[in-house]
């Protein structure tokens, strides 16, 4: 199998696909952290039409991009845009990025930061966040980018609550650039 993979913006026609690494994603990255019955409840299906919902209305998502083999299978995606729910002085946020676990530690994650990153500067954003749960085993991957710790909240799913931690970059026109904070 190649590991080659295209970056490009996502259609409303790439909701299927998307939806598939989305609930394939969530049962390998969170299986140690979420109940089973959690997980077995997730639907392609439903995540399909969130998905194409969501392409359909920019204001609600309002960039996402694929990543996709050289068969044309996406394997990953990202999402983000101006900052929901942020922290004083970071205005745009990476709010979405999954990669199915066999396409992981490749180099696709940053591509696919790269690619909001750039999205975000193009808009007339400066900075970014992102929030990734405490327990999820690769959200080192922020830190190793130069996303520096800058708060926490509660993520509630199916009635339980999960600690989650904010990563900020003050400066993403470095990250352009190539540079780390």
């Amino acid at each position: 199998m190649s590991k080659e993979v295209n970056i490009r913006e996502a259609t409303a026609e790439d909701a299927h696909a998307i939806a598939e690494v989305h609930v394939t994603s969530w049962k390998t990255t969170y299986r140690d952290i979420f109940p089973p019955e959690t997980l077995a409840e997730l639907s392609v299906e439903s995540r399909a039409v969130l998905w194409e919902e969501s392409l359909s209305k920019p204001s609600q998502i309002n960039f996402l991009f694929v990543a996709e083999n050289a068969s044309g299978e996406v394997v990953g995606f990202a999402g983000g845009g101006q900052a929901h729910d942020g922290i004083k002085g970071y205005e745009g946020e990476l709010r979405v990025m999954y990669i199915l676990e066999s396409y992981q530690g490749i180099g696709i994650g940053r591509r696919l930061f790269n690619a909001i990153v750039d999205r975000l500067v193009e808009s007339g954003f400066d900075s970014m966040l992102a929030w990734a749960l405490t327990d999820n085993p690769h959200r080192k991957f922020y830190e190793k980018i130069g996303g520096e710790i800058i708060g926490d909240r509660l993520y509630e799913r199916g009635g339980l609550f999960y600690p989650a931690v904010g990563y900020g970059w003050k400066n993403i026109h470095k990250l352009v650039e190539g540079e780390e904070e």
